[in-house]
């Protein structure tokens, strides 16, 4: 009887983490330097082509502690009015992982003293649990994996399903912001004998740009982002200083349950087209004995961007008209 009950709380546990894991919105530290990450309508905005690929581990102190990979494109498309763009997403925690392969298009026209896009973002998703790690009480680890347990499986399941998101954006020289609705309604993917259901969120975000500030540009922002069981918040403040170098402070969270962390963010120019941002996020809930060392390191490049455009042929100059 113990050891059917035991069987049950590892099924019980198992079900638990991957419900857990379906429902977390993708979490970021440098969210206000990234915006095409988190909003496909943003795509082509910056008149470049922008490559950003980000690195995050979270929670060092534990074993088999998150760690995200994220590596994102957009640039303008003239021809098609607007911006296209692909955004690759992988994270591993402990024995769940999750990739998501994702291409969009944002469609761009002046309005409002400014840029107001529309755009959207489909592509695969896939969730997947590694039973081999999992470590059972009256489990045989010594040599190979056998975890003594009739009920728990020794092989991989994974489930393959679609995601997309719609979200608009607008840009003036001095105000930005948009939002994001993803995966509404929920989406069903389906493995071997399991089924995932991702789960929807919304993200919006905001952000105003002082100027002429002894040489420096003052950037708050806020992002909040929302599913049907959380409601979380970024409020962060850059200043960036004309020579290339970056720096500022964001505070996660907005009341006693759901402070999370103090970040300090900081950066600069590589060269010209290529830019290294650190942050480093310290813990603030009752959890930061075990939260404290979340690490997040991204590398930009920017560079220009004709594609689409409608290009002059060169003007070819004969001597016989001199």
């Amino acid at each position: 009887m113990i050891r059917n009950k035991r069987f049950l709380f590892t099924i019980f546990f198992v079900a638990l983490l991957l419900e857990l894991f379906a429902q977390q919105l993708p979490q970021f530290s440098q969210g206000a330097l990234n915006k095409f990450t988190y909003n496909p309508a943003y795509g082509g905005l910056e008149r470049s082509l922008n490559i950003i690929s980000t690195y995050r581990t979270q929670y060092t102190s534990i074993l088999g502690n998150p760690k995200v990979f994220n590596v994102s494109a957009d640039m303008p498309y003239y021809v098609w009015h607007g911006g296209i763009g692909f955004n690759f997403y992988h994270e591993k925690s402990g024995a769940l992982s999750n990739e998501n392969l994702k291409f969009s298009y944002n469609y761009v026209q002046s309005a409002f003293g400014g840029l107001l896009s529309f755009g959207g973002r489909i592509g695969i998703d896939r969730i997947s649990f590694d039973y081999s790690e999992i470590v059972t009480p009256d489990g045989d680890y010594q040599n190979g994996v056998f975890h003594n347990d009739p009920i728990l499986p020794l092989d991989f399941n994974s489930g393959i399903g679609m995601t997309y998101e719609l979200g608009a954006y607008f840009m003036s020289n001095t105000i930005q912001g948009g939002f994001v609705i993803a995966d509404v309604p929920n989406i069903n993917q389906f493995g071997k004998n399991s089924i995932y259901q991702k789960a929807w969120y919304v993200n919006m975000f905001a952000e105003y740009t002082f100027r002429n500030v002894q040489d420096l540009l003052i950037k708050p922002s806020i992002l909040v982002k929302v599913n049907k069981n959380v409601i979380q918040s970024d409020v962060c403040v850059m200043a960036e200083h004309i020579g290339g170098l970056y720096g500022g402070l964001s505070w996660r969270g907005y009341s006693s349950s759901s402070f999370d962390a103090l970040i300090f963010i900081m950066g600069g120019k590589i060269s010209d087209n290529i830019k290294l941002t650190y942050s480093y996020d310290m813990g603030t809930s009752e959890l930061k004995t075990v939260q404290e060392g979340s690490h997040e390191f991204s590398l930009a490049i920017r560079l220009s961007s004709d594609f689409g455009r409608k290009v002059l042929p060169p003007v070819i100059y004969n001597t016989r008209d001199l």
